[in-house]
């Protein structure tokens, strides 16, 4: 996954995992950024993570996967408290 923080004139990657299927920014910090991911379709090549979290603007990941039973994430709502 890769990230601009100069309007798309230049990328850099941020999380090495290719198969990234969801992402959501908060709105009131928008360096706390969450991804699902998935799956390869041939399970060998690549494990799934399920739902990664960074506060720090994608320097630094972490799992939040607590309560999941099932890793494949297709999709994610950030949701303000």
């Amino acid at each position: 996954m890769f990230a601009s923080r100069d309007g798309g004139f230049t990328w850099k990657q941020v999380l090495d995992f290719r198969y990234v299927q969801a992402v959501t920014i908060s709105p009131a910090d928008p360096r706390t950024v969450y991804v699902g991911t998935t799956d390869h379709p041939y399970h060998d090549d690549s494990p799934v993570e399920g739902v990664l979290k960074s506060t720090d603007g994608g320097v630094t990941w972490r799992r939040v996967n607590a309560g999941l039973s099932h890793r494949n994430v297709n999709s994610l709502k950030h949701q303000s408290t």
